[in-house]
């Protein structure tokens, strides 16, 4: 299903349907000397703002200097100047006449602990933690980046000097090269996530006791993180308790996606970070968000939308079906909208939704 908004123009450092693209780094706007260009954005029921590629085109010395602004805000506006997706600058690709370099934040961690099994006397042995080893330069540059890794058999000093070789080589963004793709001038593509990638840099422990509702849990990770806003309009109680201790090692990411998937009295929990850096917990909502009609987005007075009004987390229903009555099988037409994206398409936007678990045929075959 897709749509195309067409007869909008593209100007300098303006993507396609008038778009703009704001990034800050430690508050401050960035300042380049290059063309951007949105070509994809998206969002997911579970997560919200999901992720961005951009293109960039300028001078060569302008192009690498992106590769230095990994984790920077991106805050993309729609139009009428309405903020749709806010994120951080995850990976920079840069094809050059030398080769391929790929900078990115997939391995980058700069405090560092290891748990492992120690046994003197040849037994299974006792899990421990060495201490958290830190880089304080990457942390006061990227924010605190954790990583906890495991290993069997070893001794407190191999995992000291694991932890420590595990910090060196990843406290810092590395790129990696590909030689052998190379192109005749410098070009650079870039890959932003939106904030609720983050929530996978901190392990999320709490050493106090008793029970509270699973929004009020998620409420406490969230808190953990300063950039989350402290606007908890978004986030609504699910009816469910659970313990508040937590010594499990999860990040905050996996504990959100724990709380979420175990819903509410009310059935099925959307959980992630809004365009607002907002945390949403909420259940999900019978009512009707949109109608699908020839292949267009509108609202439920039958309006037409534009492609970025849009968003997951909705029923939707197509209502110029025409089938035969089915038995046997759920009605075609009404849906529930997990993800929705955008690509750039000429002057305008398609817009894409999927489903919840959304199969194609190469989903099929490459399944079994």
């Amino acid at each position: 299903m897709g749509r195309s908004l067409t007869g909008v123009g593209v100007e300098e450092g303006l993507s396609p349907g008038m778009m703009t693209l704001d990034f800050t780094l430690n508050g401050k706007p960035v300042i380049h000397q290059t063309r951007l260009a949105l070509t994809e954005v998206s969002w997911l029921a579970v997560g919200g703002c999901e992720a961005a590629r951009i293109t960039a085109t300028g001078a060569a010395d302008a192009l690498w200097l992106w590769a230095t602004r990994l984790l920077a805000d991106l805050d993309i506006y729609a139009p009428d100047t309405t903020r749709i997706w806010a994120g951080v600058l995850w990976a920079v690709t840069l094809q050059t006449p030398w080769g391929t370099f790929d900078y990115s934040l997939d391995k980058l961690c700069n405090r560092v602990a290891v748990e492992y099994s120690y046994a003197t006397d040849g037994t299974v042995g006792d899990r421990a933690l060495t201490d958290w080893g830190e880089d304080a330069a990457s942390i006061a540059r990227y924010g605190t980046i954790e990583q906890l890794i495991s290993g069997d058999g070893m001794t407190p000093e191999l995992a000291d000097a694991y932890r420590d070789q595990y910090l060196a080589l990843y406290a810092w963004p590395t790129p990696l090269l590909n030689p052998g793709s190379r192109s005749e001038r410098v070009t650079c593509e870039m890959v932003a996530f939106g904030h609720w990638a983050r929530l996978q840099h901190q392990i999320y422990s709490d050493t106090a006791t008793g029970q509270l509702d699973t929004a009020a849990i998620a409420q406490l990770i969230a808190g953990d993180f300063a950039w989350v806003s402290d606007d908890m309009t978004q986030v609504t109680a699910s009816g469910i308790t659970t313990s508040r201790h937590r010594s499990n090692n999860y990040t905050g990411q996996q504990e959100m996606v724990n709380l979420q998937e175990a819903g509410s009295t009310a059935g099925r929990v959307i959980a992630g970070i809004d365009a607002q850096k907002r945390l949403y917990f909420k259940p999900v909502s019978d009512a009707l968000g949109y109608y699908w009609r020839k292949g267009e987005p509108h609202n439920t007075n039958l309006q037409q939308l534009d492609p970025w009004q849009v968003q997951p987390g909705a029923w939707a229903e197509q209502i110029d079906v025409i089938a035969p009555t089915l038995v046997d099988v759920i009605p075609p037409g009404r849906f529930f909208v997990e993800r929705v994206t955008l690509n750039a398409a000429g002057t305008g936007w398609d817009v894409g939704i999927e489903p919840p678990d959304a199969q194609t045929l190469e989903k099929l075959i490459l399944g079994g």
